[in-house]
């Protein structure tokens, strides 16, 4: 069995929590860093994907309040609030992407029937609850290490997310949505009442488990918050890279 680091990196900034993720995969890479996963939350955010459009995916008339941040992770853009959970991997990949997407999502979907929600992974990247999405994904692979996050909606404040984004009509079309009120749905919705954020960690914990994982309760390093504000500091945290997708800064 192989040891999981388990943290919970807490309530961070957008852009504070994009570099926390880059950081786990320097240190992972290095060798400084365990396989982990990681459980962390945000303010109001909308994150886009590496290769969108800020102006095409985000109407920035009604984002007042809303911190702006772009991923590392391609795929399209999510509004979060502090009342939803985001998890993440960092971990030597063991295939290709894709086939660790499934594997991961498939395990989180299992996890997630502890709590009484009939989840599951629908290729490339979510996880649904009859047909309508629980939880977005987007990961990527480098030199052999492996991320993959995902924002799994406990309380979703859909109006609020529908105000903000605008998909394309075609992306919502191919899941038979006419909007995004009608693609996503929430634990509270599904359930009746909102879960504890122990109680939805304690679920994706177990679903991780059965990728035969042994979790463990572990601790942020110093080295690994050091790394995040250098990283935070440098071009993942500024304004180029949000509006451009380029790290090489000018």
């Amino acid at each position: 069995m192989t040891q999981l680091r388990v943290i919970d990196s807490g309530l961070r900034g957008a852009r504070a929590n994009m570099a926390f993720g880059a950081a786990l995969v320097s240190g992972r890479r290095r060798g400084t860093s365990p396989d982990t996963l990681r459980f962390f939350r945000f303010p109001p955010t909308v994150l886009i994907g590496r290769h969108q459009s800020l102006t095409a995916e985000v109407d920035l008339s009604r984002a007042d309040g809303v911190e702006l941040a772009r991923r590392l992770t391609g795929g399209g853009a999510v509004y979060i609030d502090p009342r939803q959970i985001c998890w993440e991997v960092v971990m030597a990949a063991r295939a290709p992407l894709p086939e660790m997407t499934a594997h991961v999502c498939e395990a989180v979907a299992s996890g997630l029937e502890r709590l009484g929600v009939a989840a599951r992974f629908r290729p490339g990247n979510d996880i649904e609850v009859a047909g309508r999405k629980i939880c977005g994904t987007a990961g990527y692979a480098e030199d052999g290490i492996m991320l993959l996050h995902g924002t799994l909606l406990i309380d979703a404040d859909i109006a609020r997310m529908a105000d903000v984004l605008t998909p394309p009509a075609d992306k919502l079309a191919r899941h038979g949505a006419g909007g995004v009120a009608e693609r996503v749905t929430s634990l509270r919705a599904i359930l009746g009442q909102v879960p504890s954020f122990e109680a939805v960690k304690d679920a994706v914990t177990n679903g991780m488990a059965s990728l035969g994982f042994t979790p463990y309760a572990g601790e942020i390093a110093s080295p690994e918050e050091q790394d995040a504000a250098q990283l935070l500091a440098g071009p993942l945290g500024g304004e180029h890279f949000l509006e451009t997708g380029d790290l090489d800064a000018d």
